[in-house]
């Protein structure tokens, strides 16, 4: 769900280019992964599978970049597949009602050489929250880029707010992602 903004913060270190270059994200090389405290002991690391993005970049207007990145509710991997489905239900992602956390930006300022900050709207149990992640430039050719980044939200601010006395408010987001250059 995070790794939406992941997916924006990776993008905004593309190459230089005269014009906005559109980019998609390569899923089977990119990764996102969310953690929580769980009863002070451990945090626990929730895989995300099935991500997806598309990005506009323009390396001499940050404020032309726009980013959308998607990932399933059902690609929530714990290693315990009865505890995956149960991500999915109604009580806590609601895959019925909204399969996909969506992650679309707004605005990207430049926090120095190759780092970013991309402001943008993260969409899970159809509740819209601000987020900010931060991204960092990873490496650049002719035809990809890769970012890592980061954000962090409550669980509470997309009506997860159960378990709270085991279970830590506060979720990472670390994500890791490729764009390849689009065709045409």
């Amino acid at each position: 769900m995070q790794r939406f903004a992941l997916l924006l913060a990776l993008a905004l270190a593309a190459p230089a280019a005269a014009d906005p270059v559109r980019y998609t994200l390569d899923g089977r090389h990119s990764n996102v992964r969310f953690s929580y405290d769980y009863g002070g002991l451990a945090a626990q690391v929730v895989a995300m599978h099935g991500p997806s993005a598309e990005l506009t970049f323009d390396a001499d207007d940050p404020a032309a970049i726009r980013l959308v990145a998607e990932v399933p509710v059902t690609g929530v991997s714990t290693g315990l597949p009865n505890f995956d489905t149960k991500f999915a239900s109604a009580e806590y992602f609601d895959a019925a009602k909204a399969p996909q956390v969506r992650f679309t930006s707004r605005s990207v300022r430049r926090l120095g050489e190759g780092r970013y900050a991309v402001d943008g709207v993260l969409a899970l149990r159809g509740i819209e929250q601000p987020v900010t992640l931060t991204a960092t430039l990873g490496g650049q050719d002719a035809e990809a880029i890769g970012f890592s980044g980061r954000f962090t939200v409550k669980r509470s601010a997309f009506g997860l707010g159960m378990y709270t006395e085991s279970i830590g408010d506060e979720v990472t987001v670390d994500i890791n992602a490729i764009f390849k250059r689009a065709s045409g």
